[in-house]
């Protein structure tokens, strides 16, 4: 079997599972405090070890019990709810056990108040052969499909909540990436801690581009120029080959609709495949240095994307398009609250913070998730006036 066969063939199968896949529940609105007890402790699922793109760290240094201590820790120094740290093994048949019994209590009702989590990102097709690094397998996430599960309603409504947050400043958050979290029934009910996007990244004395929100993959791939070409092979070269496919189901529509034909399906891969094989024989090496990688993030020690020391003043972006229209964030972790929860205001209180400036400018949850291969969501981050404190919340 070829591999575009091979690929198209996991992909529409993974779609159809999505499908399929029934409800969980719904949400329903209540009324707690972060002062009641009645309940006891706000249970908080930390799980994102397993994220793409962090296997390089330390996963005892930056375990998920540590960076939960430390949220903990910090929690209980503003006064907030007595909080339960809840993890579950990285890896092995323990781990789906436990995704299992998380899974069966949100169905009895139940299950933690607040889950901190990646997001799902390998395609694995079990004709492979195992992969010798135990750190690559097993990486199912909780919500093998955010997205679905926001329209199944497995998430608490955000919006009043939001409305009376201590810390979070919601209007410094970038608004099109916090819109992904939002549902047309019940508001904002997920929060996405970093994001990604696939781009090029060239000393702008060498590139002068002009991003659009209309680009799309078939006029990237007819660029001339090469450079808009250039960004789509770095991108399926790359984890990211998707986010050049864009959306794969509308989950609100009744039934749950595929965006994209088999045909069209099969077209993005050939030509996907075309464009990678040119790349992986240096069709594209006379061009500028691309300065980013394919996901153009990583810092340096002052806690600044480290492409900028590289360039000479200005940088210029160059995205990698998808079939529709404009480019893909990729959310490899995100925050929200369970449909379920007893006590919403308590659960609420570790979100604020969460994405507060103090939190995502200095906590180890985003030492941990953002230092190698995320944007923060907090606006004016990262720059040279407030760069990313990668240095601070060391555990």
């Amino acid at each position: 079997m070829s591999n575009v066969k091979k690929i198209l063939s996991v992909i529409l199968i993974l779609a159809l599972a999505l499908m399929s896949f029934g409800g969980l529940g719904g949400c329903q609105k209540k009324t707690g405090s972060a002062d009641s007890k009645e309940y006891g402790p706000i249970k908080v699922f930390v799980d994102i070890e397993n994220a793409p793109g962090y296997h390089s760290w330390d996963s005892d240094k930056y375990s998920n019990l540590l960076v939960g201590t430390e949220l903990m820790t910090k929690i209980q120094e503003l006064g907030g709810p007595e909080i339960e740290i809840v993890t579950i093994p990285r890896e092995g048949n323990e781990r789906q056990i436990e995704l299992t019994r998380i899974r069966t209590e949100m169905m009895a009702g139940e299950g933690p108040d607040v889950f901190i989590v990646s997001s799902s990102w390998e395609i694995t097709d079990p004709n492979d052969p195992p992969t010798p690094d135990p750190k690559y397998r097993d990486n199912t996430a909780l919500f093998l499909q955010p997205e679905k599960s926001m329209a199944l309603g497995l998430f608490y409504p955000l919006d009043d909540l939001i409305e009376d947050a201590q810390f979070m400043e919601w209007d410094k958050l970038t608004p099109q990436i916090m819109e992904a979290g939002r549902t047309e029934q019940w508001g904002q009910v997920l929060l996405p801690l970093v994001y990604q996007i696939s781009a090029t990244v060239y000393d702008g004395a060498a590139v002068e581009f002009a991003p659009s929100k209309e680009g799309t993959f078939a006029e990237a791939i007819q660029d001339p120029t090469g450079i808009q070409r250039n960004a789509v092979a770095w991108s399926v070269n790359g984890e990211d080959a998707g986010a050049t496919l864009g959306a794969l189901a509308d989950y609100t529509a009744s039934p749950r609709q595929l965006l994209f034909t088999e045909d069209e399906l099969t077209q993005w891969l050939q030509e996907g495949t075309e464009i990678y094989q040119e790349f992986a024989q240096g069709a594209y090496d006379d061009l500028p240095e691309n300065l980013g990688g394919e996901f153009c993030i990583g810092y340096d020690d002052y806690g600044q994307p480290d492409f900028l020391k590289d360039s000479e003043g200005t940088t210029t972006f160059v995205p990698a398009y998808n079939r529709t229209g404009g480019a893909t964030a990729i959310i490899p972790a995100f925050a929200a609250i369970n449909a379920n929860t007893k006590e919403p205001d308590s659960a609420f209180f570790v979100l604020d913070y969460l994405l507060s400036k103090d939190s995502q400018n200095h906590s180890a949850v985003f030492k941990r998730i953002a230092t190698e291969g995320g944007l923060l969501t907090y606006e004016g981050l990262m720059s040279e006036d407030e760069p990313f404190r990668t240095s601070v919340g060391q555990l």
